[in-house]
């Protein structure tokens, strides 16, 4: 889009605005129970921006007179570079000209997460607000570029917090390659390699050694997880005949329970795998080799045999409430309740997704 030119309204559902709440190892904490504030939804500006919006449970976008970077960073290994909401509603973490902020919903000051003067090489991307929305959990790293100079940082690479309330950075010492969200308000679940061995971990921010909580080969285990709740949802791939087959594999958080819960009937791709907030059910995708359109499915994440909500040709989604999911698809927003009920969210323009 070019200065004066008008072009249509684009509408970007950005982020699941919820943090992963208060995780205990097998069973839900009080705070999983608390309500979420809903989904971050961008209408696209001119110049790369995007102003955001909250889509509630009820499906009202109310707006939040806040700009952001429209075009953001996308790492499986570190969450997303989407604007997010803290769990209590209060806090947007989001990027602006490649600056991160934090700033209040209702309005406000923004609060730089890093220094002022930091190098333009230097990139955050935001991964998940504690449950106590006291601090957000950032990854650091420099821009990639192939003939261009080392990026400077202004602090080592790697996992940081910030927190708002005092606008202190704490530098997470823990070895990890990756992180996906608050197992409580100090510690993280997060990946470790060695060895051709991929581990699931806990870390705490003290910089204690990660406690292992199981481990798969690196072949089979791509760095996509979704933890919510006592629960972690794993994409694998499968050995045999079709290397490009797929399985969506759930477990407890302290590695009992595994269980398939994926279809088995066929070749089949799955993707984007998703764990309700409370934990409870797990959404996905699914796409076969027939010509038919791929669809959402939905199952139990405990047992249960999954069934196909709707059809999804290439659909974008998140979790709104543990019974309501926001879709898009084919340019429409939608409101889904996990009975099959529908209704449009009201938007103008061309609609996309990203996370």
């Amino acid at each position: 889009m070019r200065r004066t030119v008008r072009t249509p309204l684009t509408v970007t559902l950005l982020a699941l605005s919820m943090a992963p709440s208060a995780f205990a190892q097998n069973a839900p904490s009080p705070a999983a129970s608390a309500p979420t504030p809903g989904v971050l939804v961008g209408v696209d500006r001119p110049r790369g921006r995007a102003a955001v919006h909250l889509l509630d449970a009820t499906g009202t976008l109310r707006p939040l007179r806040l700009e952001v970077d429209a075009q953001t960073t996308e790492s499986s290994d570190t969450g997303t570079g989407s604007p997010t909401l803290s769990p209590d509603g209060t806090w947007v973490a989001y990027t602006r000209n490649r600056v991160p902020y934090v700033r209040r919903a209702t309005g406000g000051p923004e609060l730089r997460v890093m220094p002022p003067g930091r190098a333009r090489a230097a990139e955050v991307t935001f991964v998940a607000w504690s449950p106590d929305s006291a601090r957000v959990l950032f990854h650091l790293h420099g821009e990639s570029s192939l003939d261009g100079p080392e990026p400077i940082l202004p602090s080592p690479a790697g996992f940081y917090a910030f927190e708002p309330a005092t606008q202190r950075r704490v530098a997470f010492h823990g070895s990890v390659a990756a992180a996906w969200g608050w197992a409580d308000n100090s510690t993280l679940y997060g990946a470790t390699d060695r060895e051709g061995t991929r581990s699931f971990v806990r870390a705490s921010l003290d910089g204690s050694a990660p406690a292992v909580l199981f481990a798969s080969p690196i072949s089979s285990s791509p760095l996509v997880f979704t933890v919510r709740n006592g629960r972690v949802v794993q994409l694998s791939g499968t050995a045999g005949a079709n290397a490009n087959d797929s399985r969506v594999e759930v477990r407890n958080t302290d590695g009992t329970g595994l269980h398939d819960v994926s279809p088995r009937a066929g070749w089949a791709t799955y993707q984007q795998p998703r764990l309700s907030p409370d934990g409870a059910t797990v959404i996905f995708t699914r796409e076969s080799r027939t010509s038919a359109p791929g669809s959402l499915d939905l199952v139990p994440a405990t047992v249960g045999a999954p069934r196909a909500l709707t059809a999804c040709a290439q659909c974008r989604y998140a979790w709104i409430t543990p019974t309501t999911i926001a879709m898009l698809s084919h340019n429409t927003l939608t409101r889904l309740a996990l009975d099959g009920t529908s209704s449009p969210v009201t938007t103008q323009g061309t609609l996309r997704v990203w996370w």
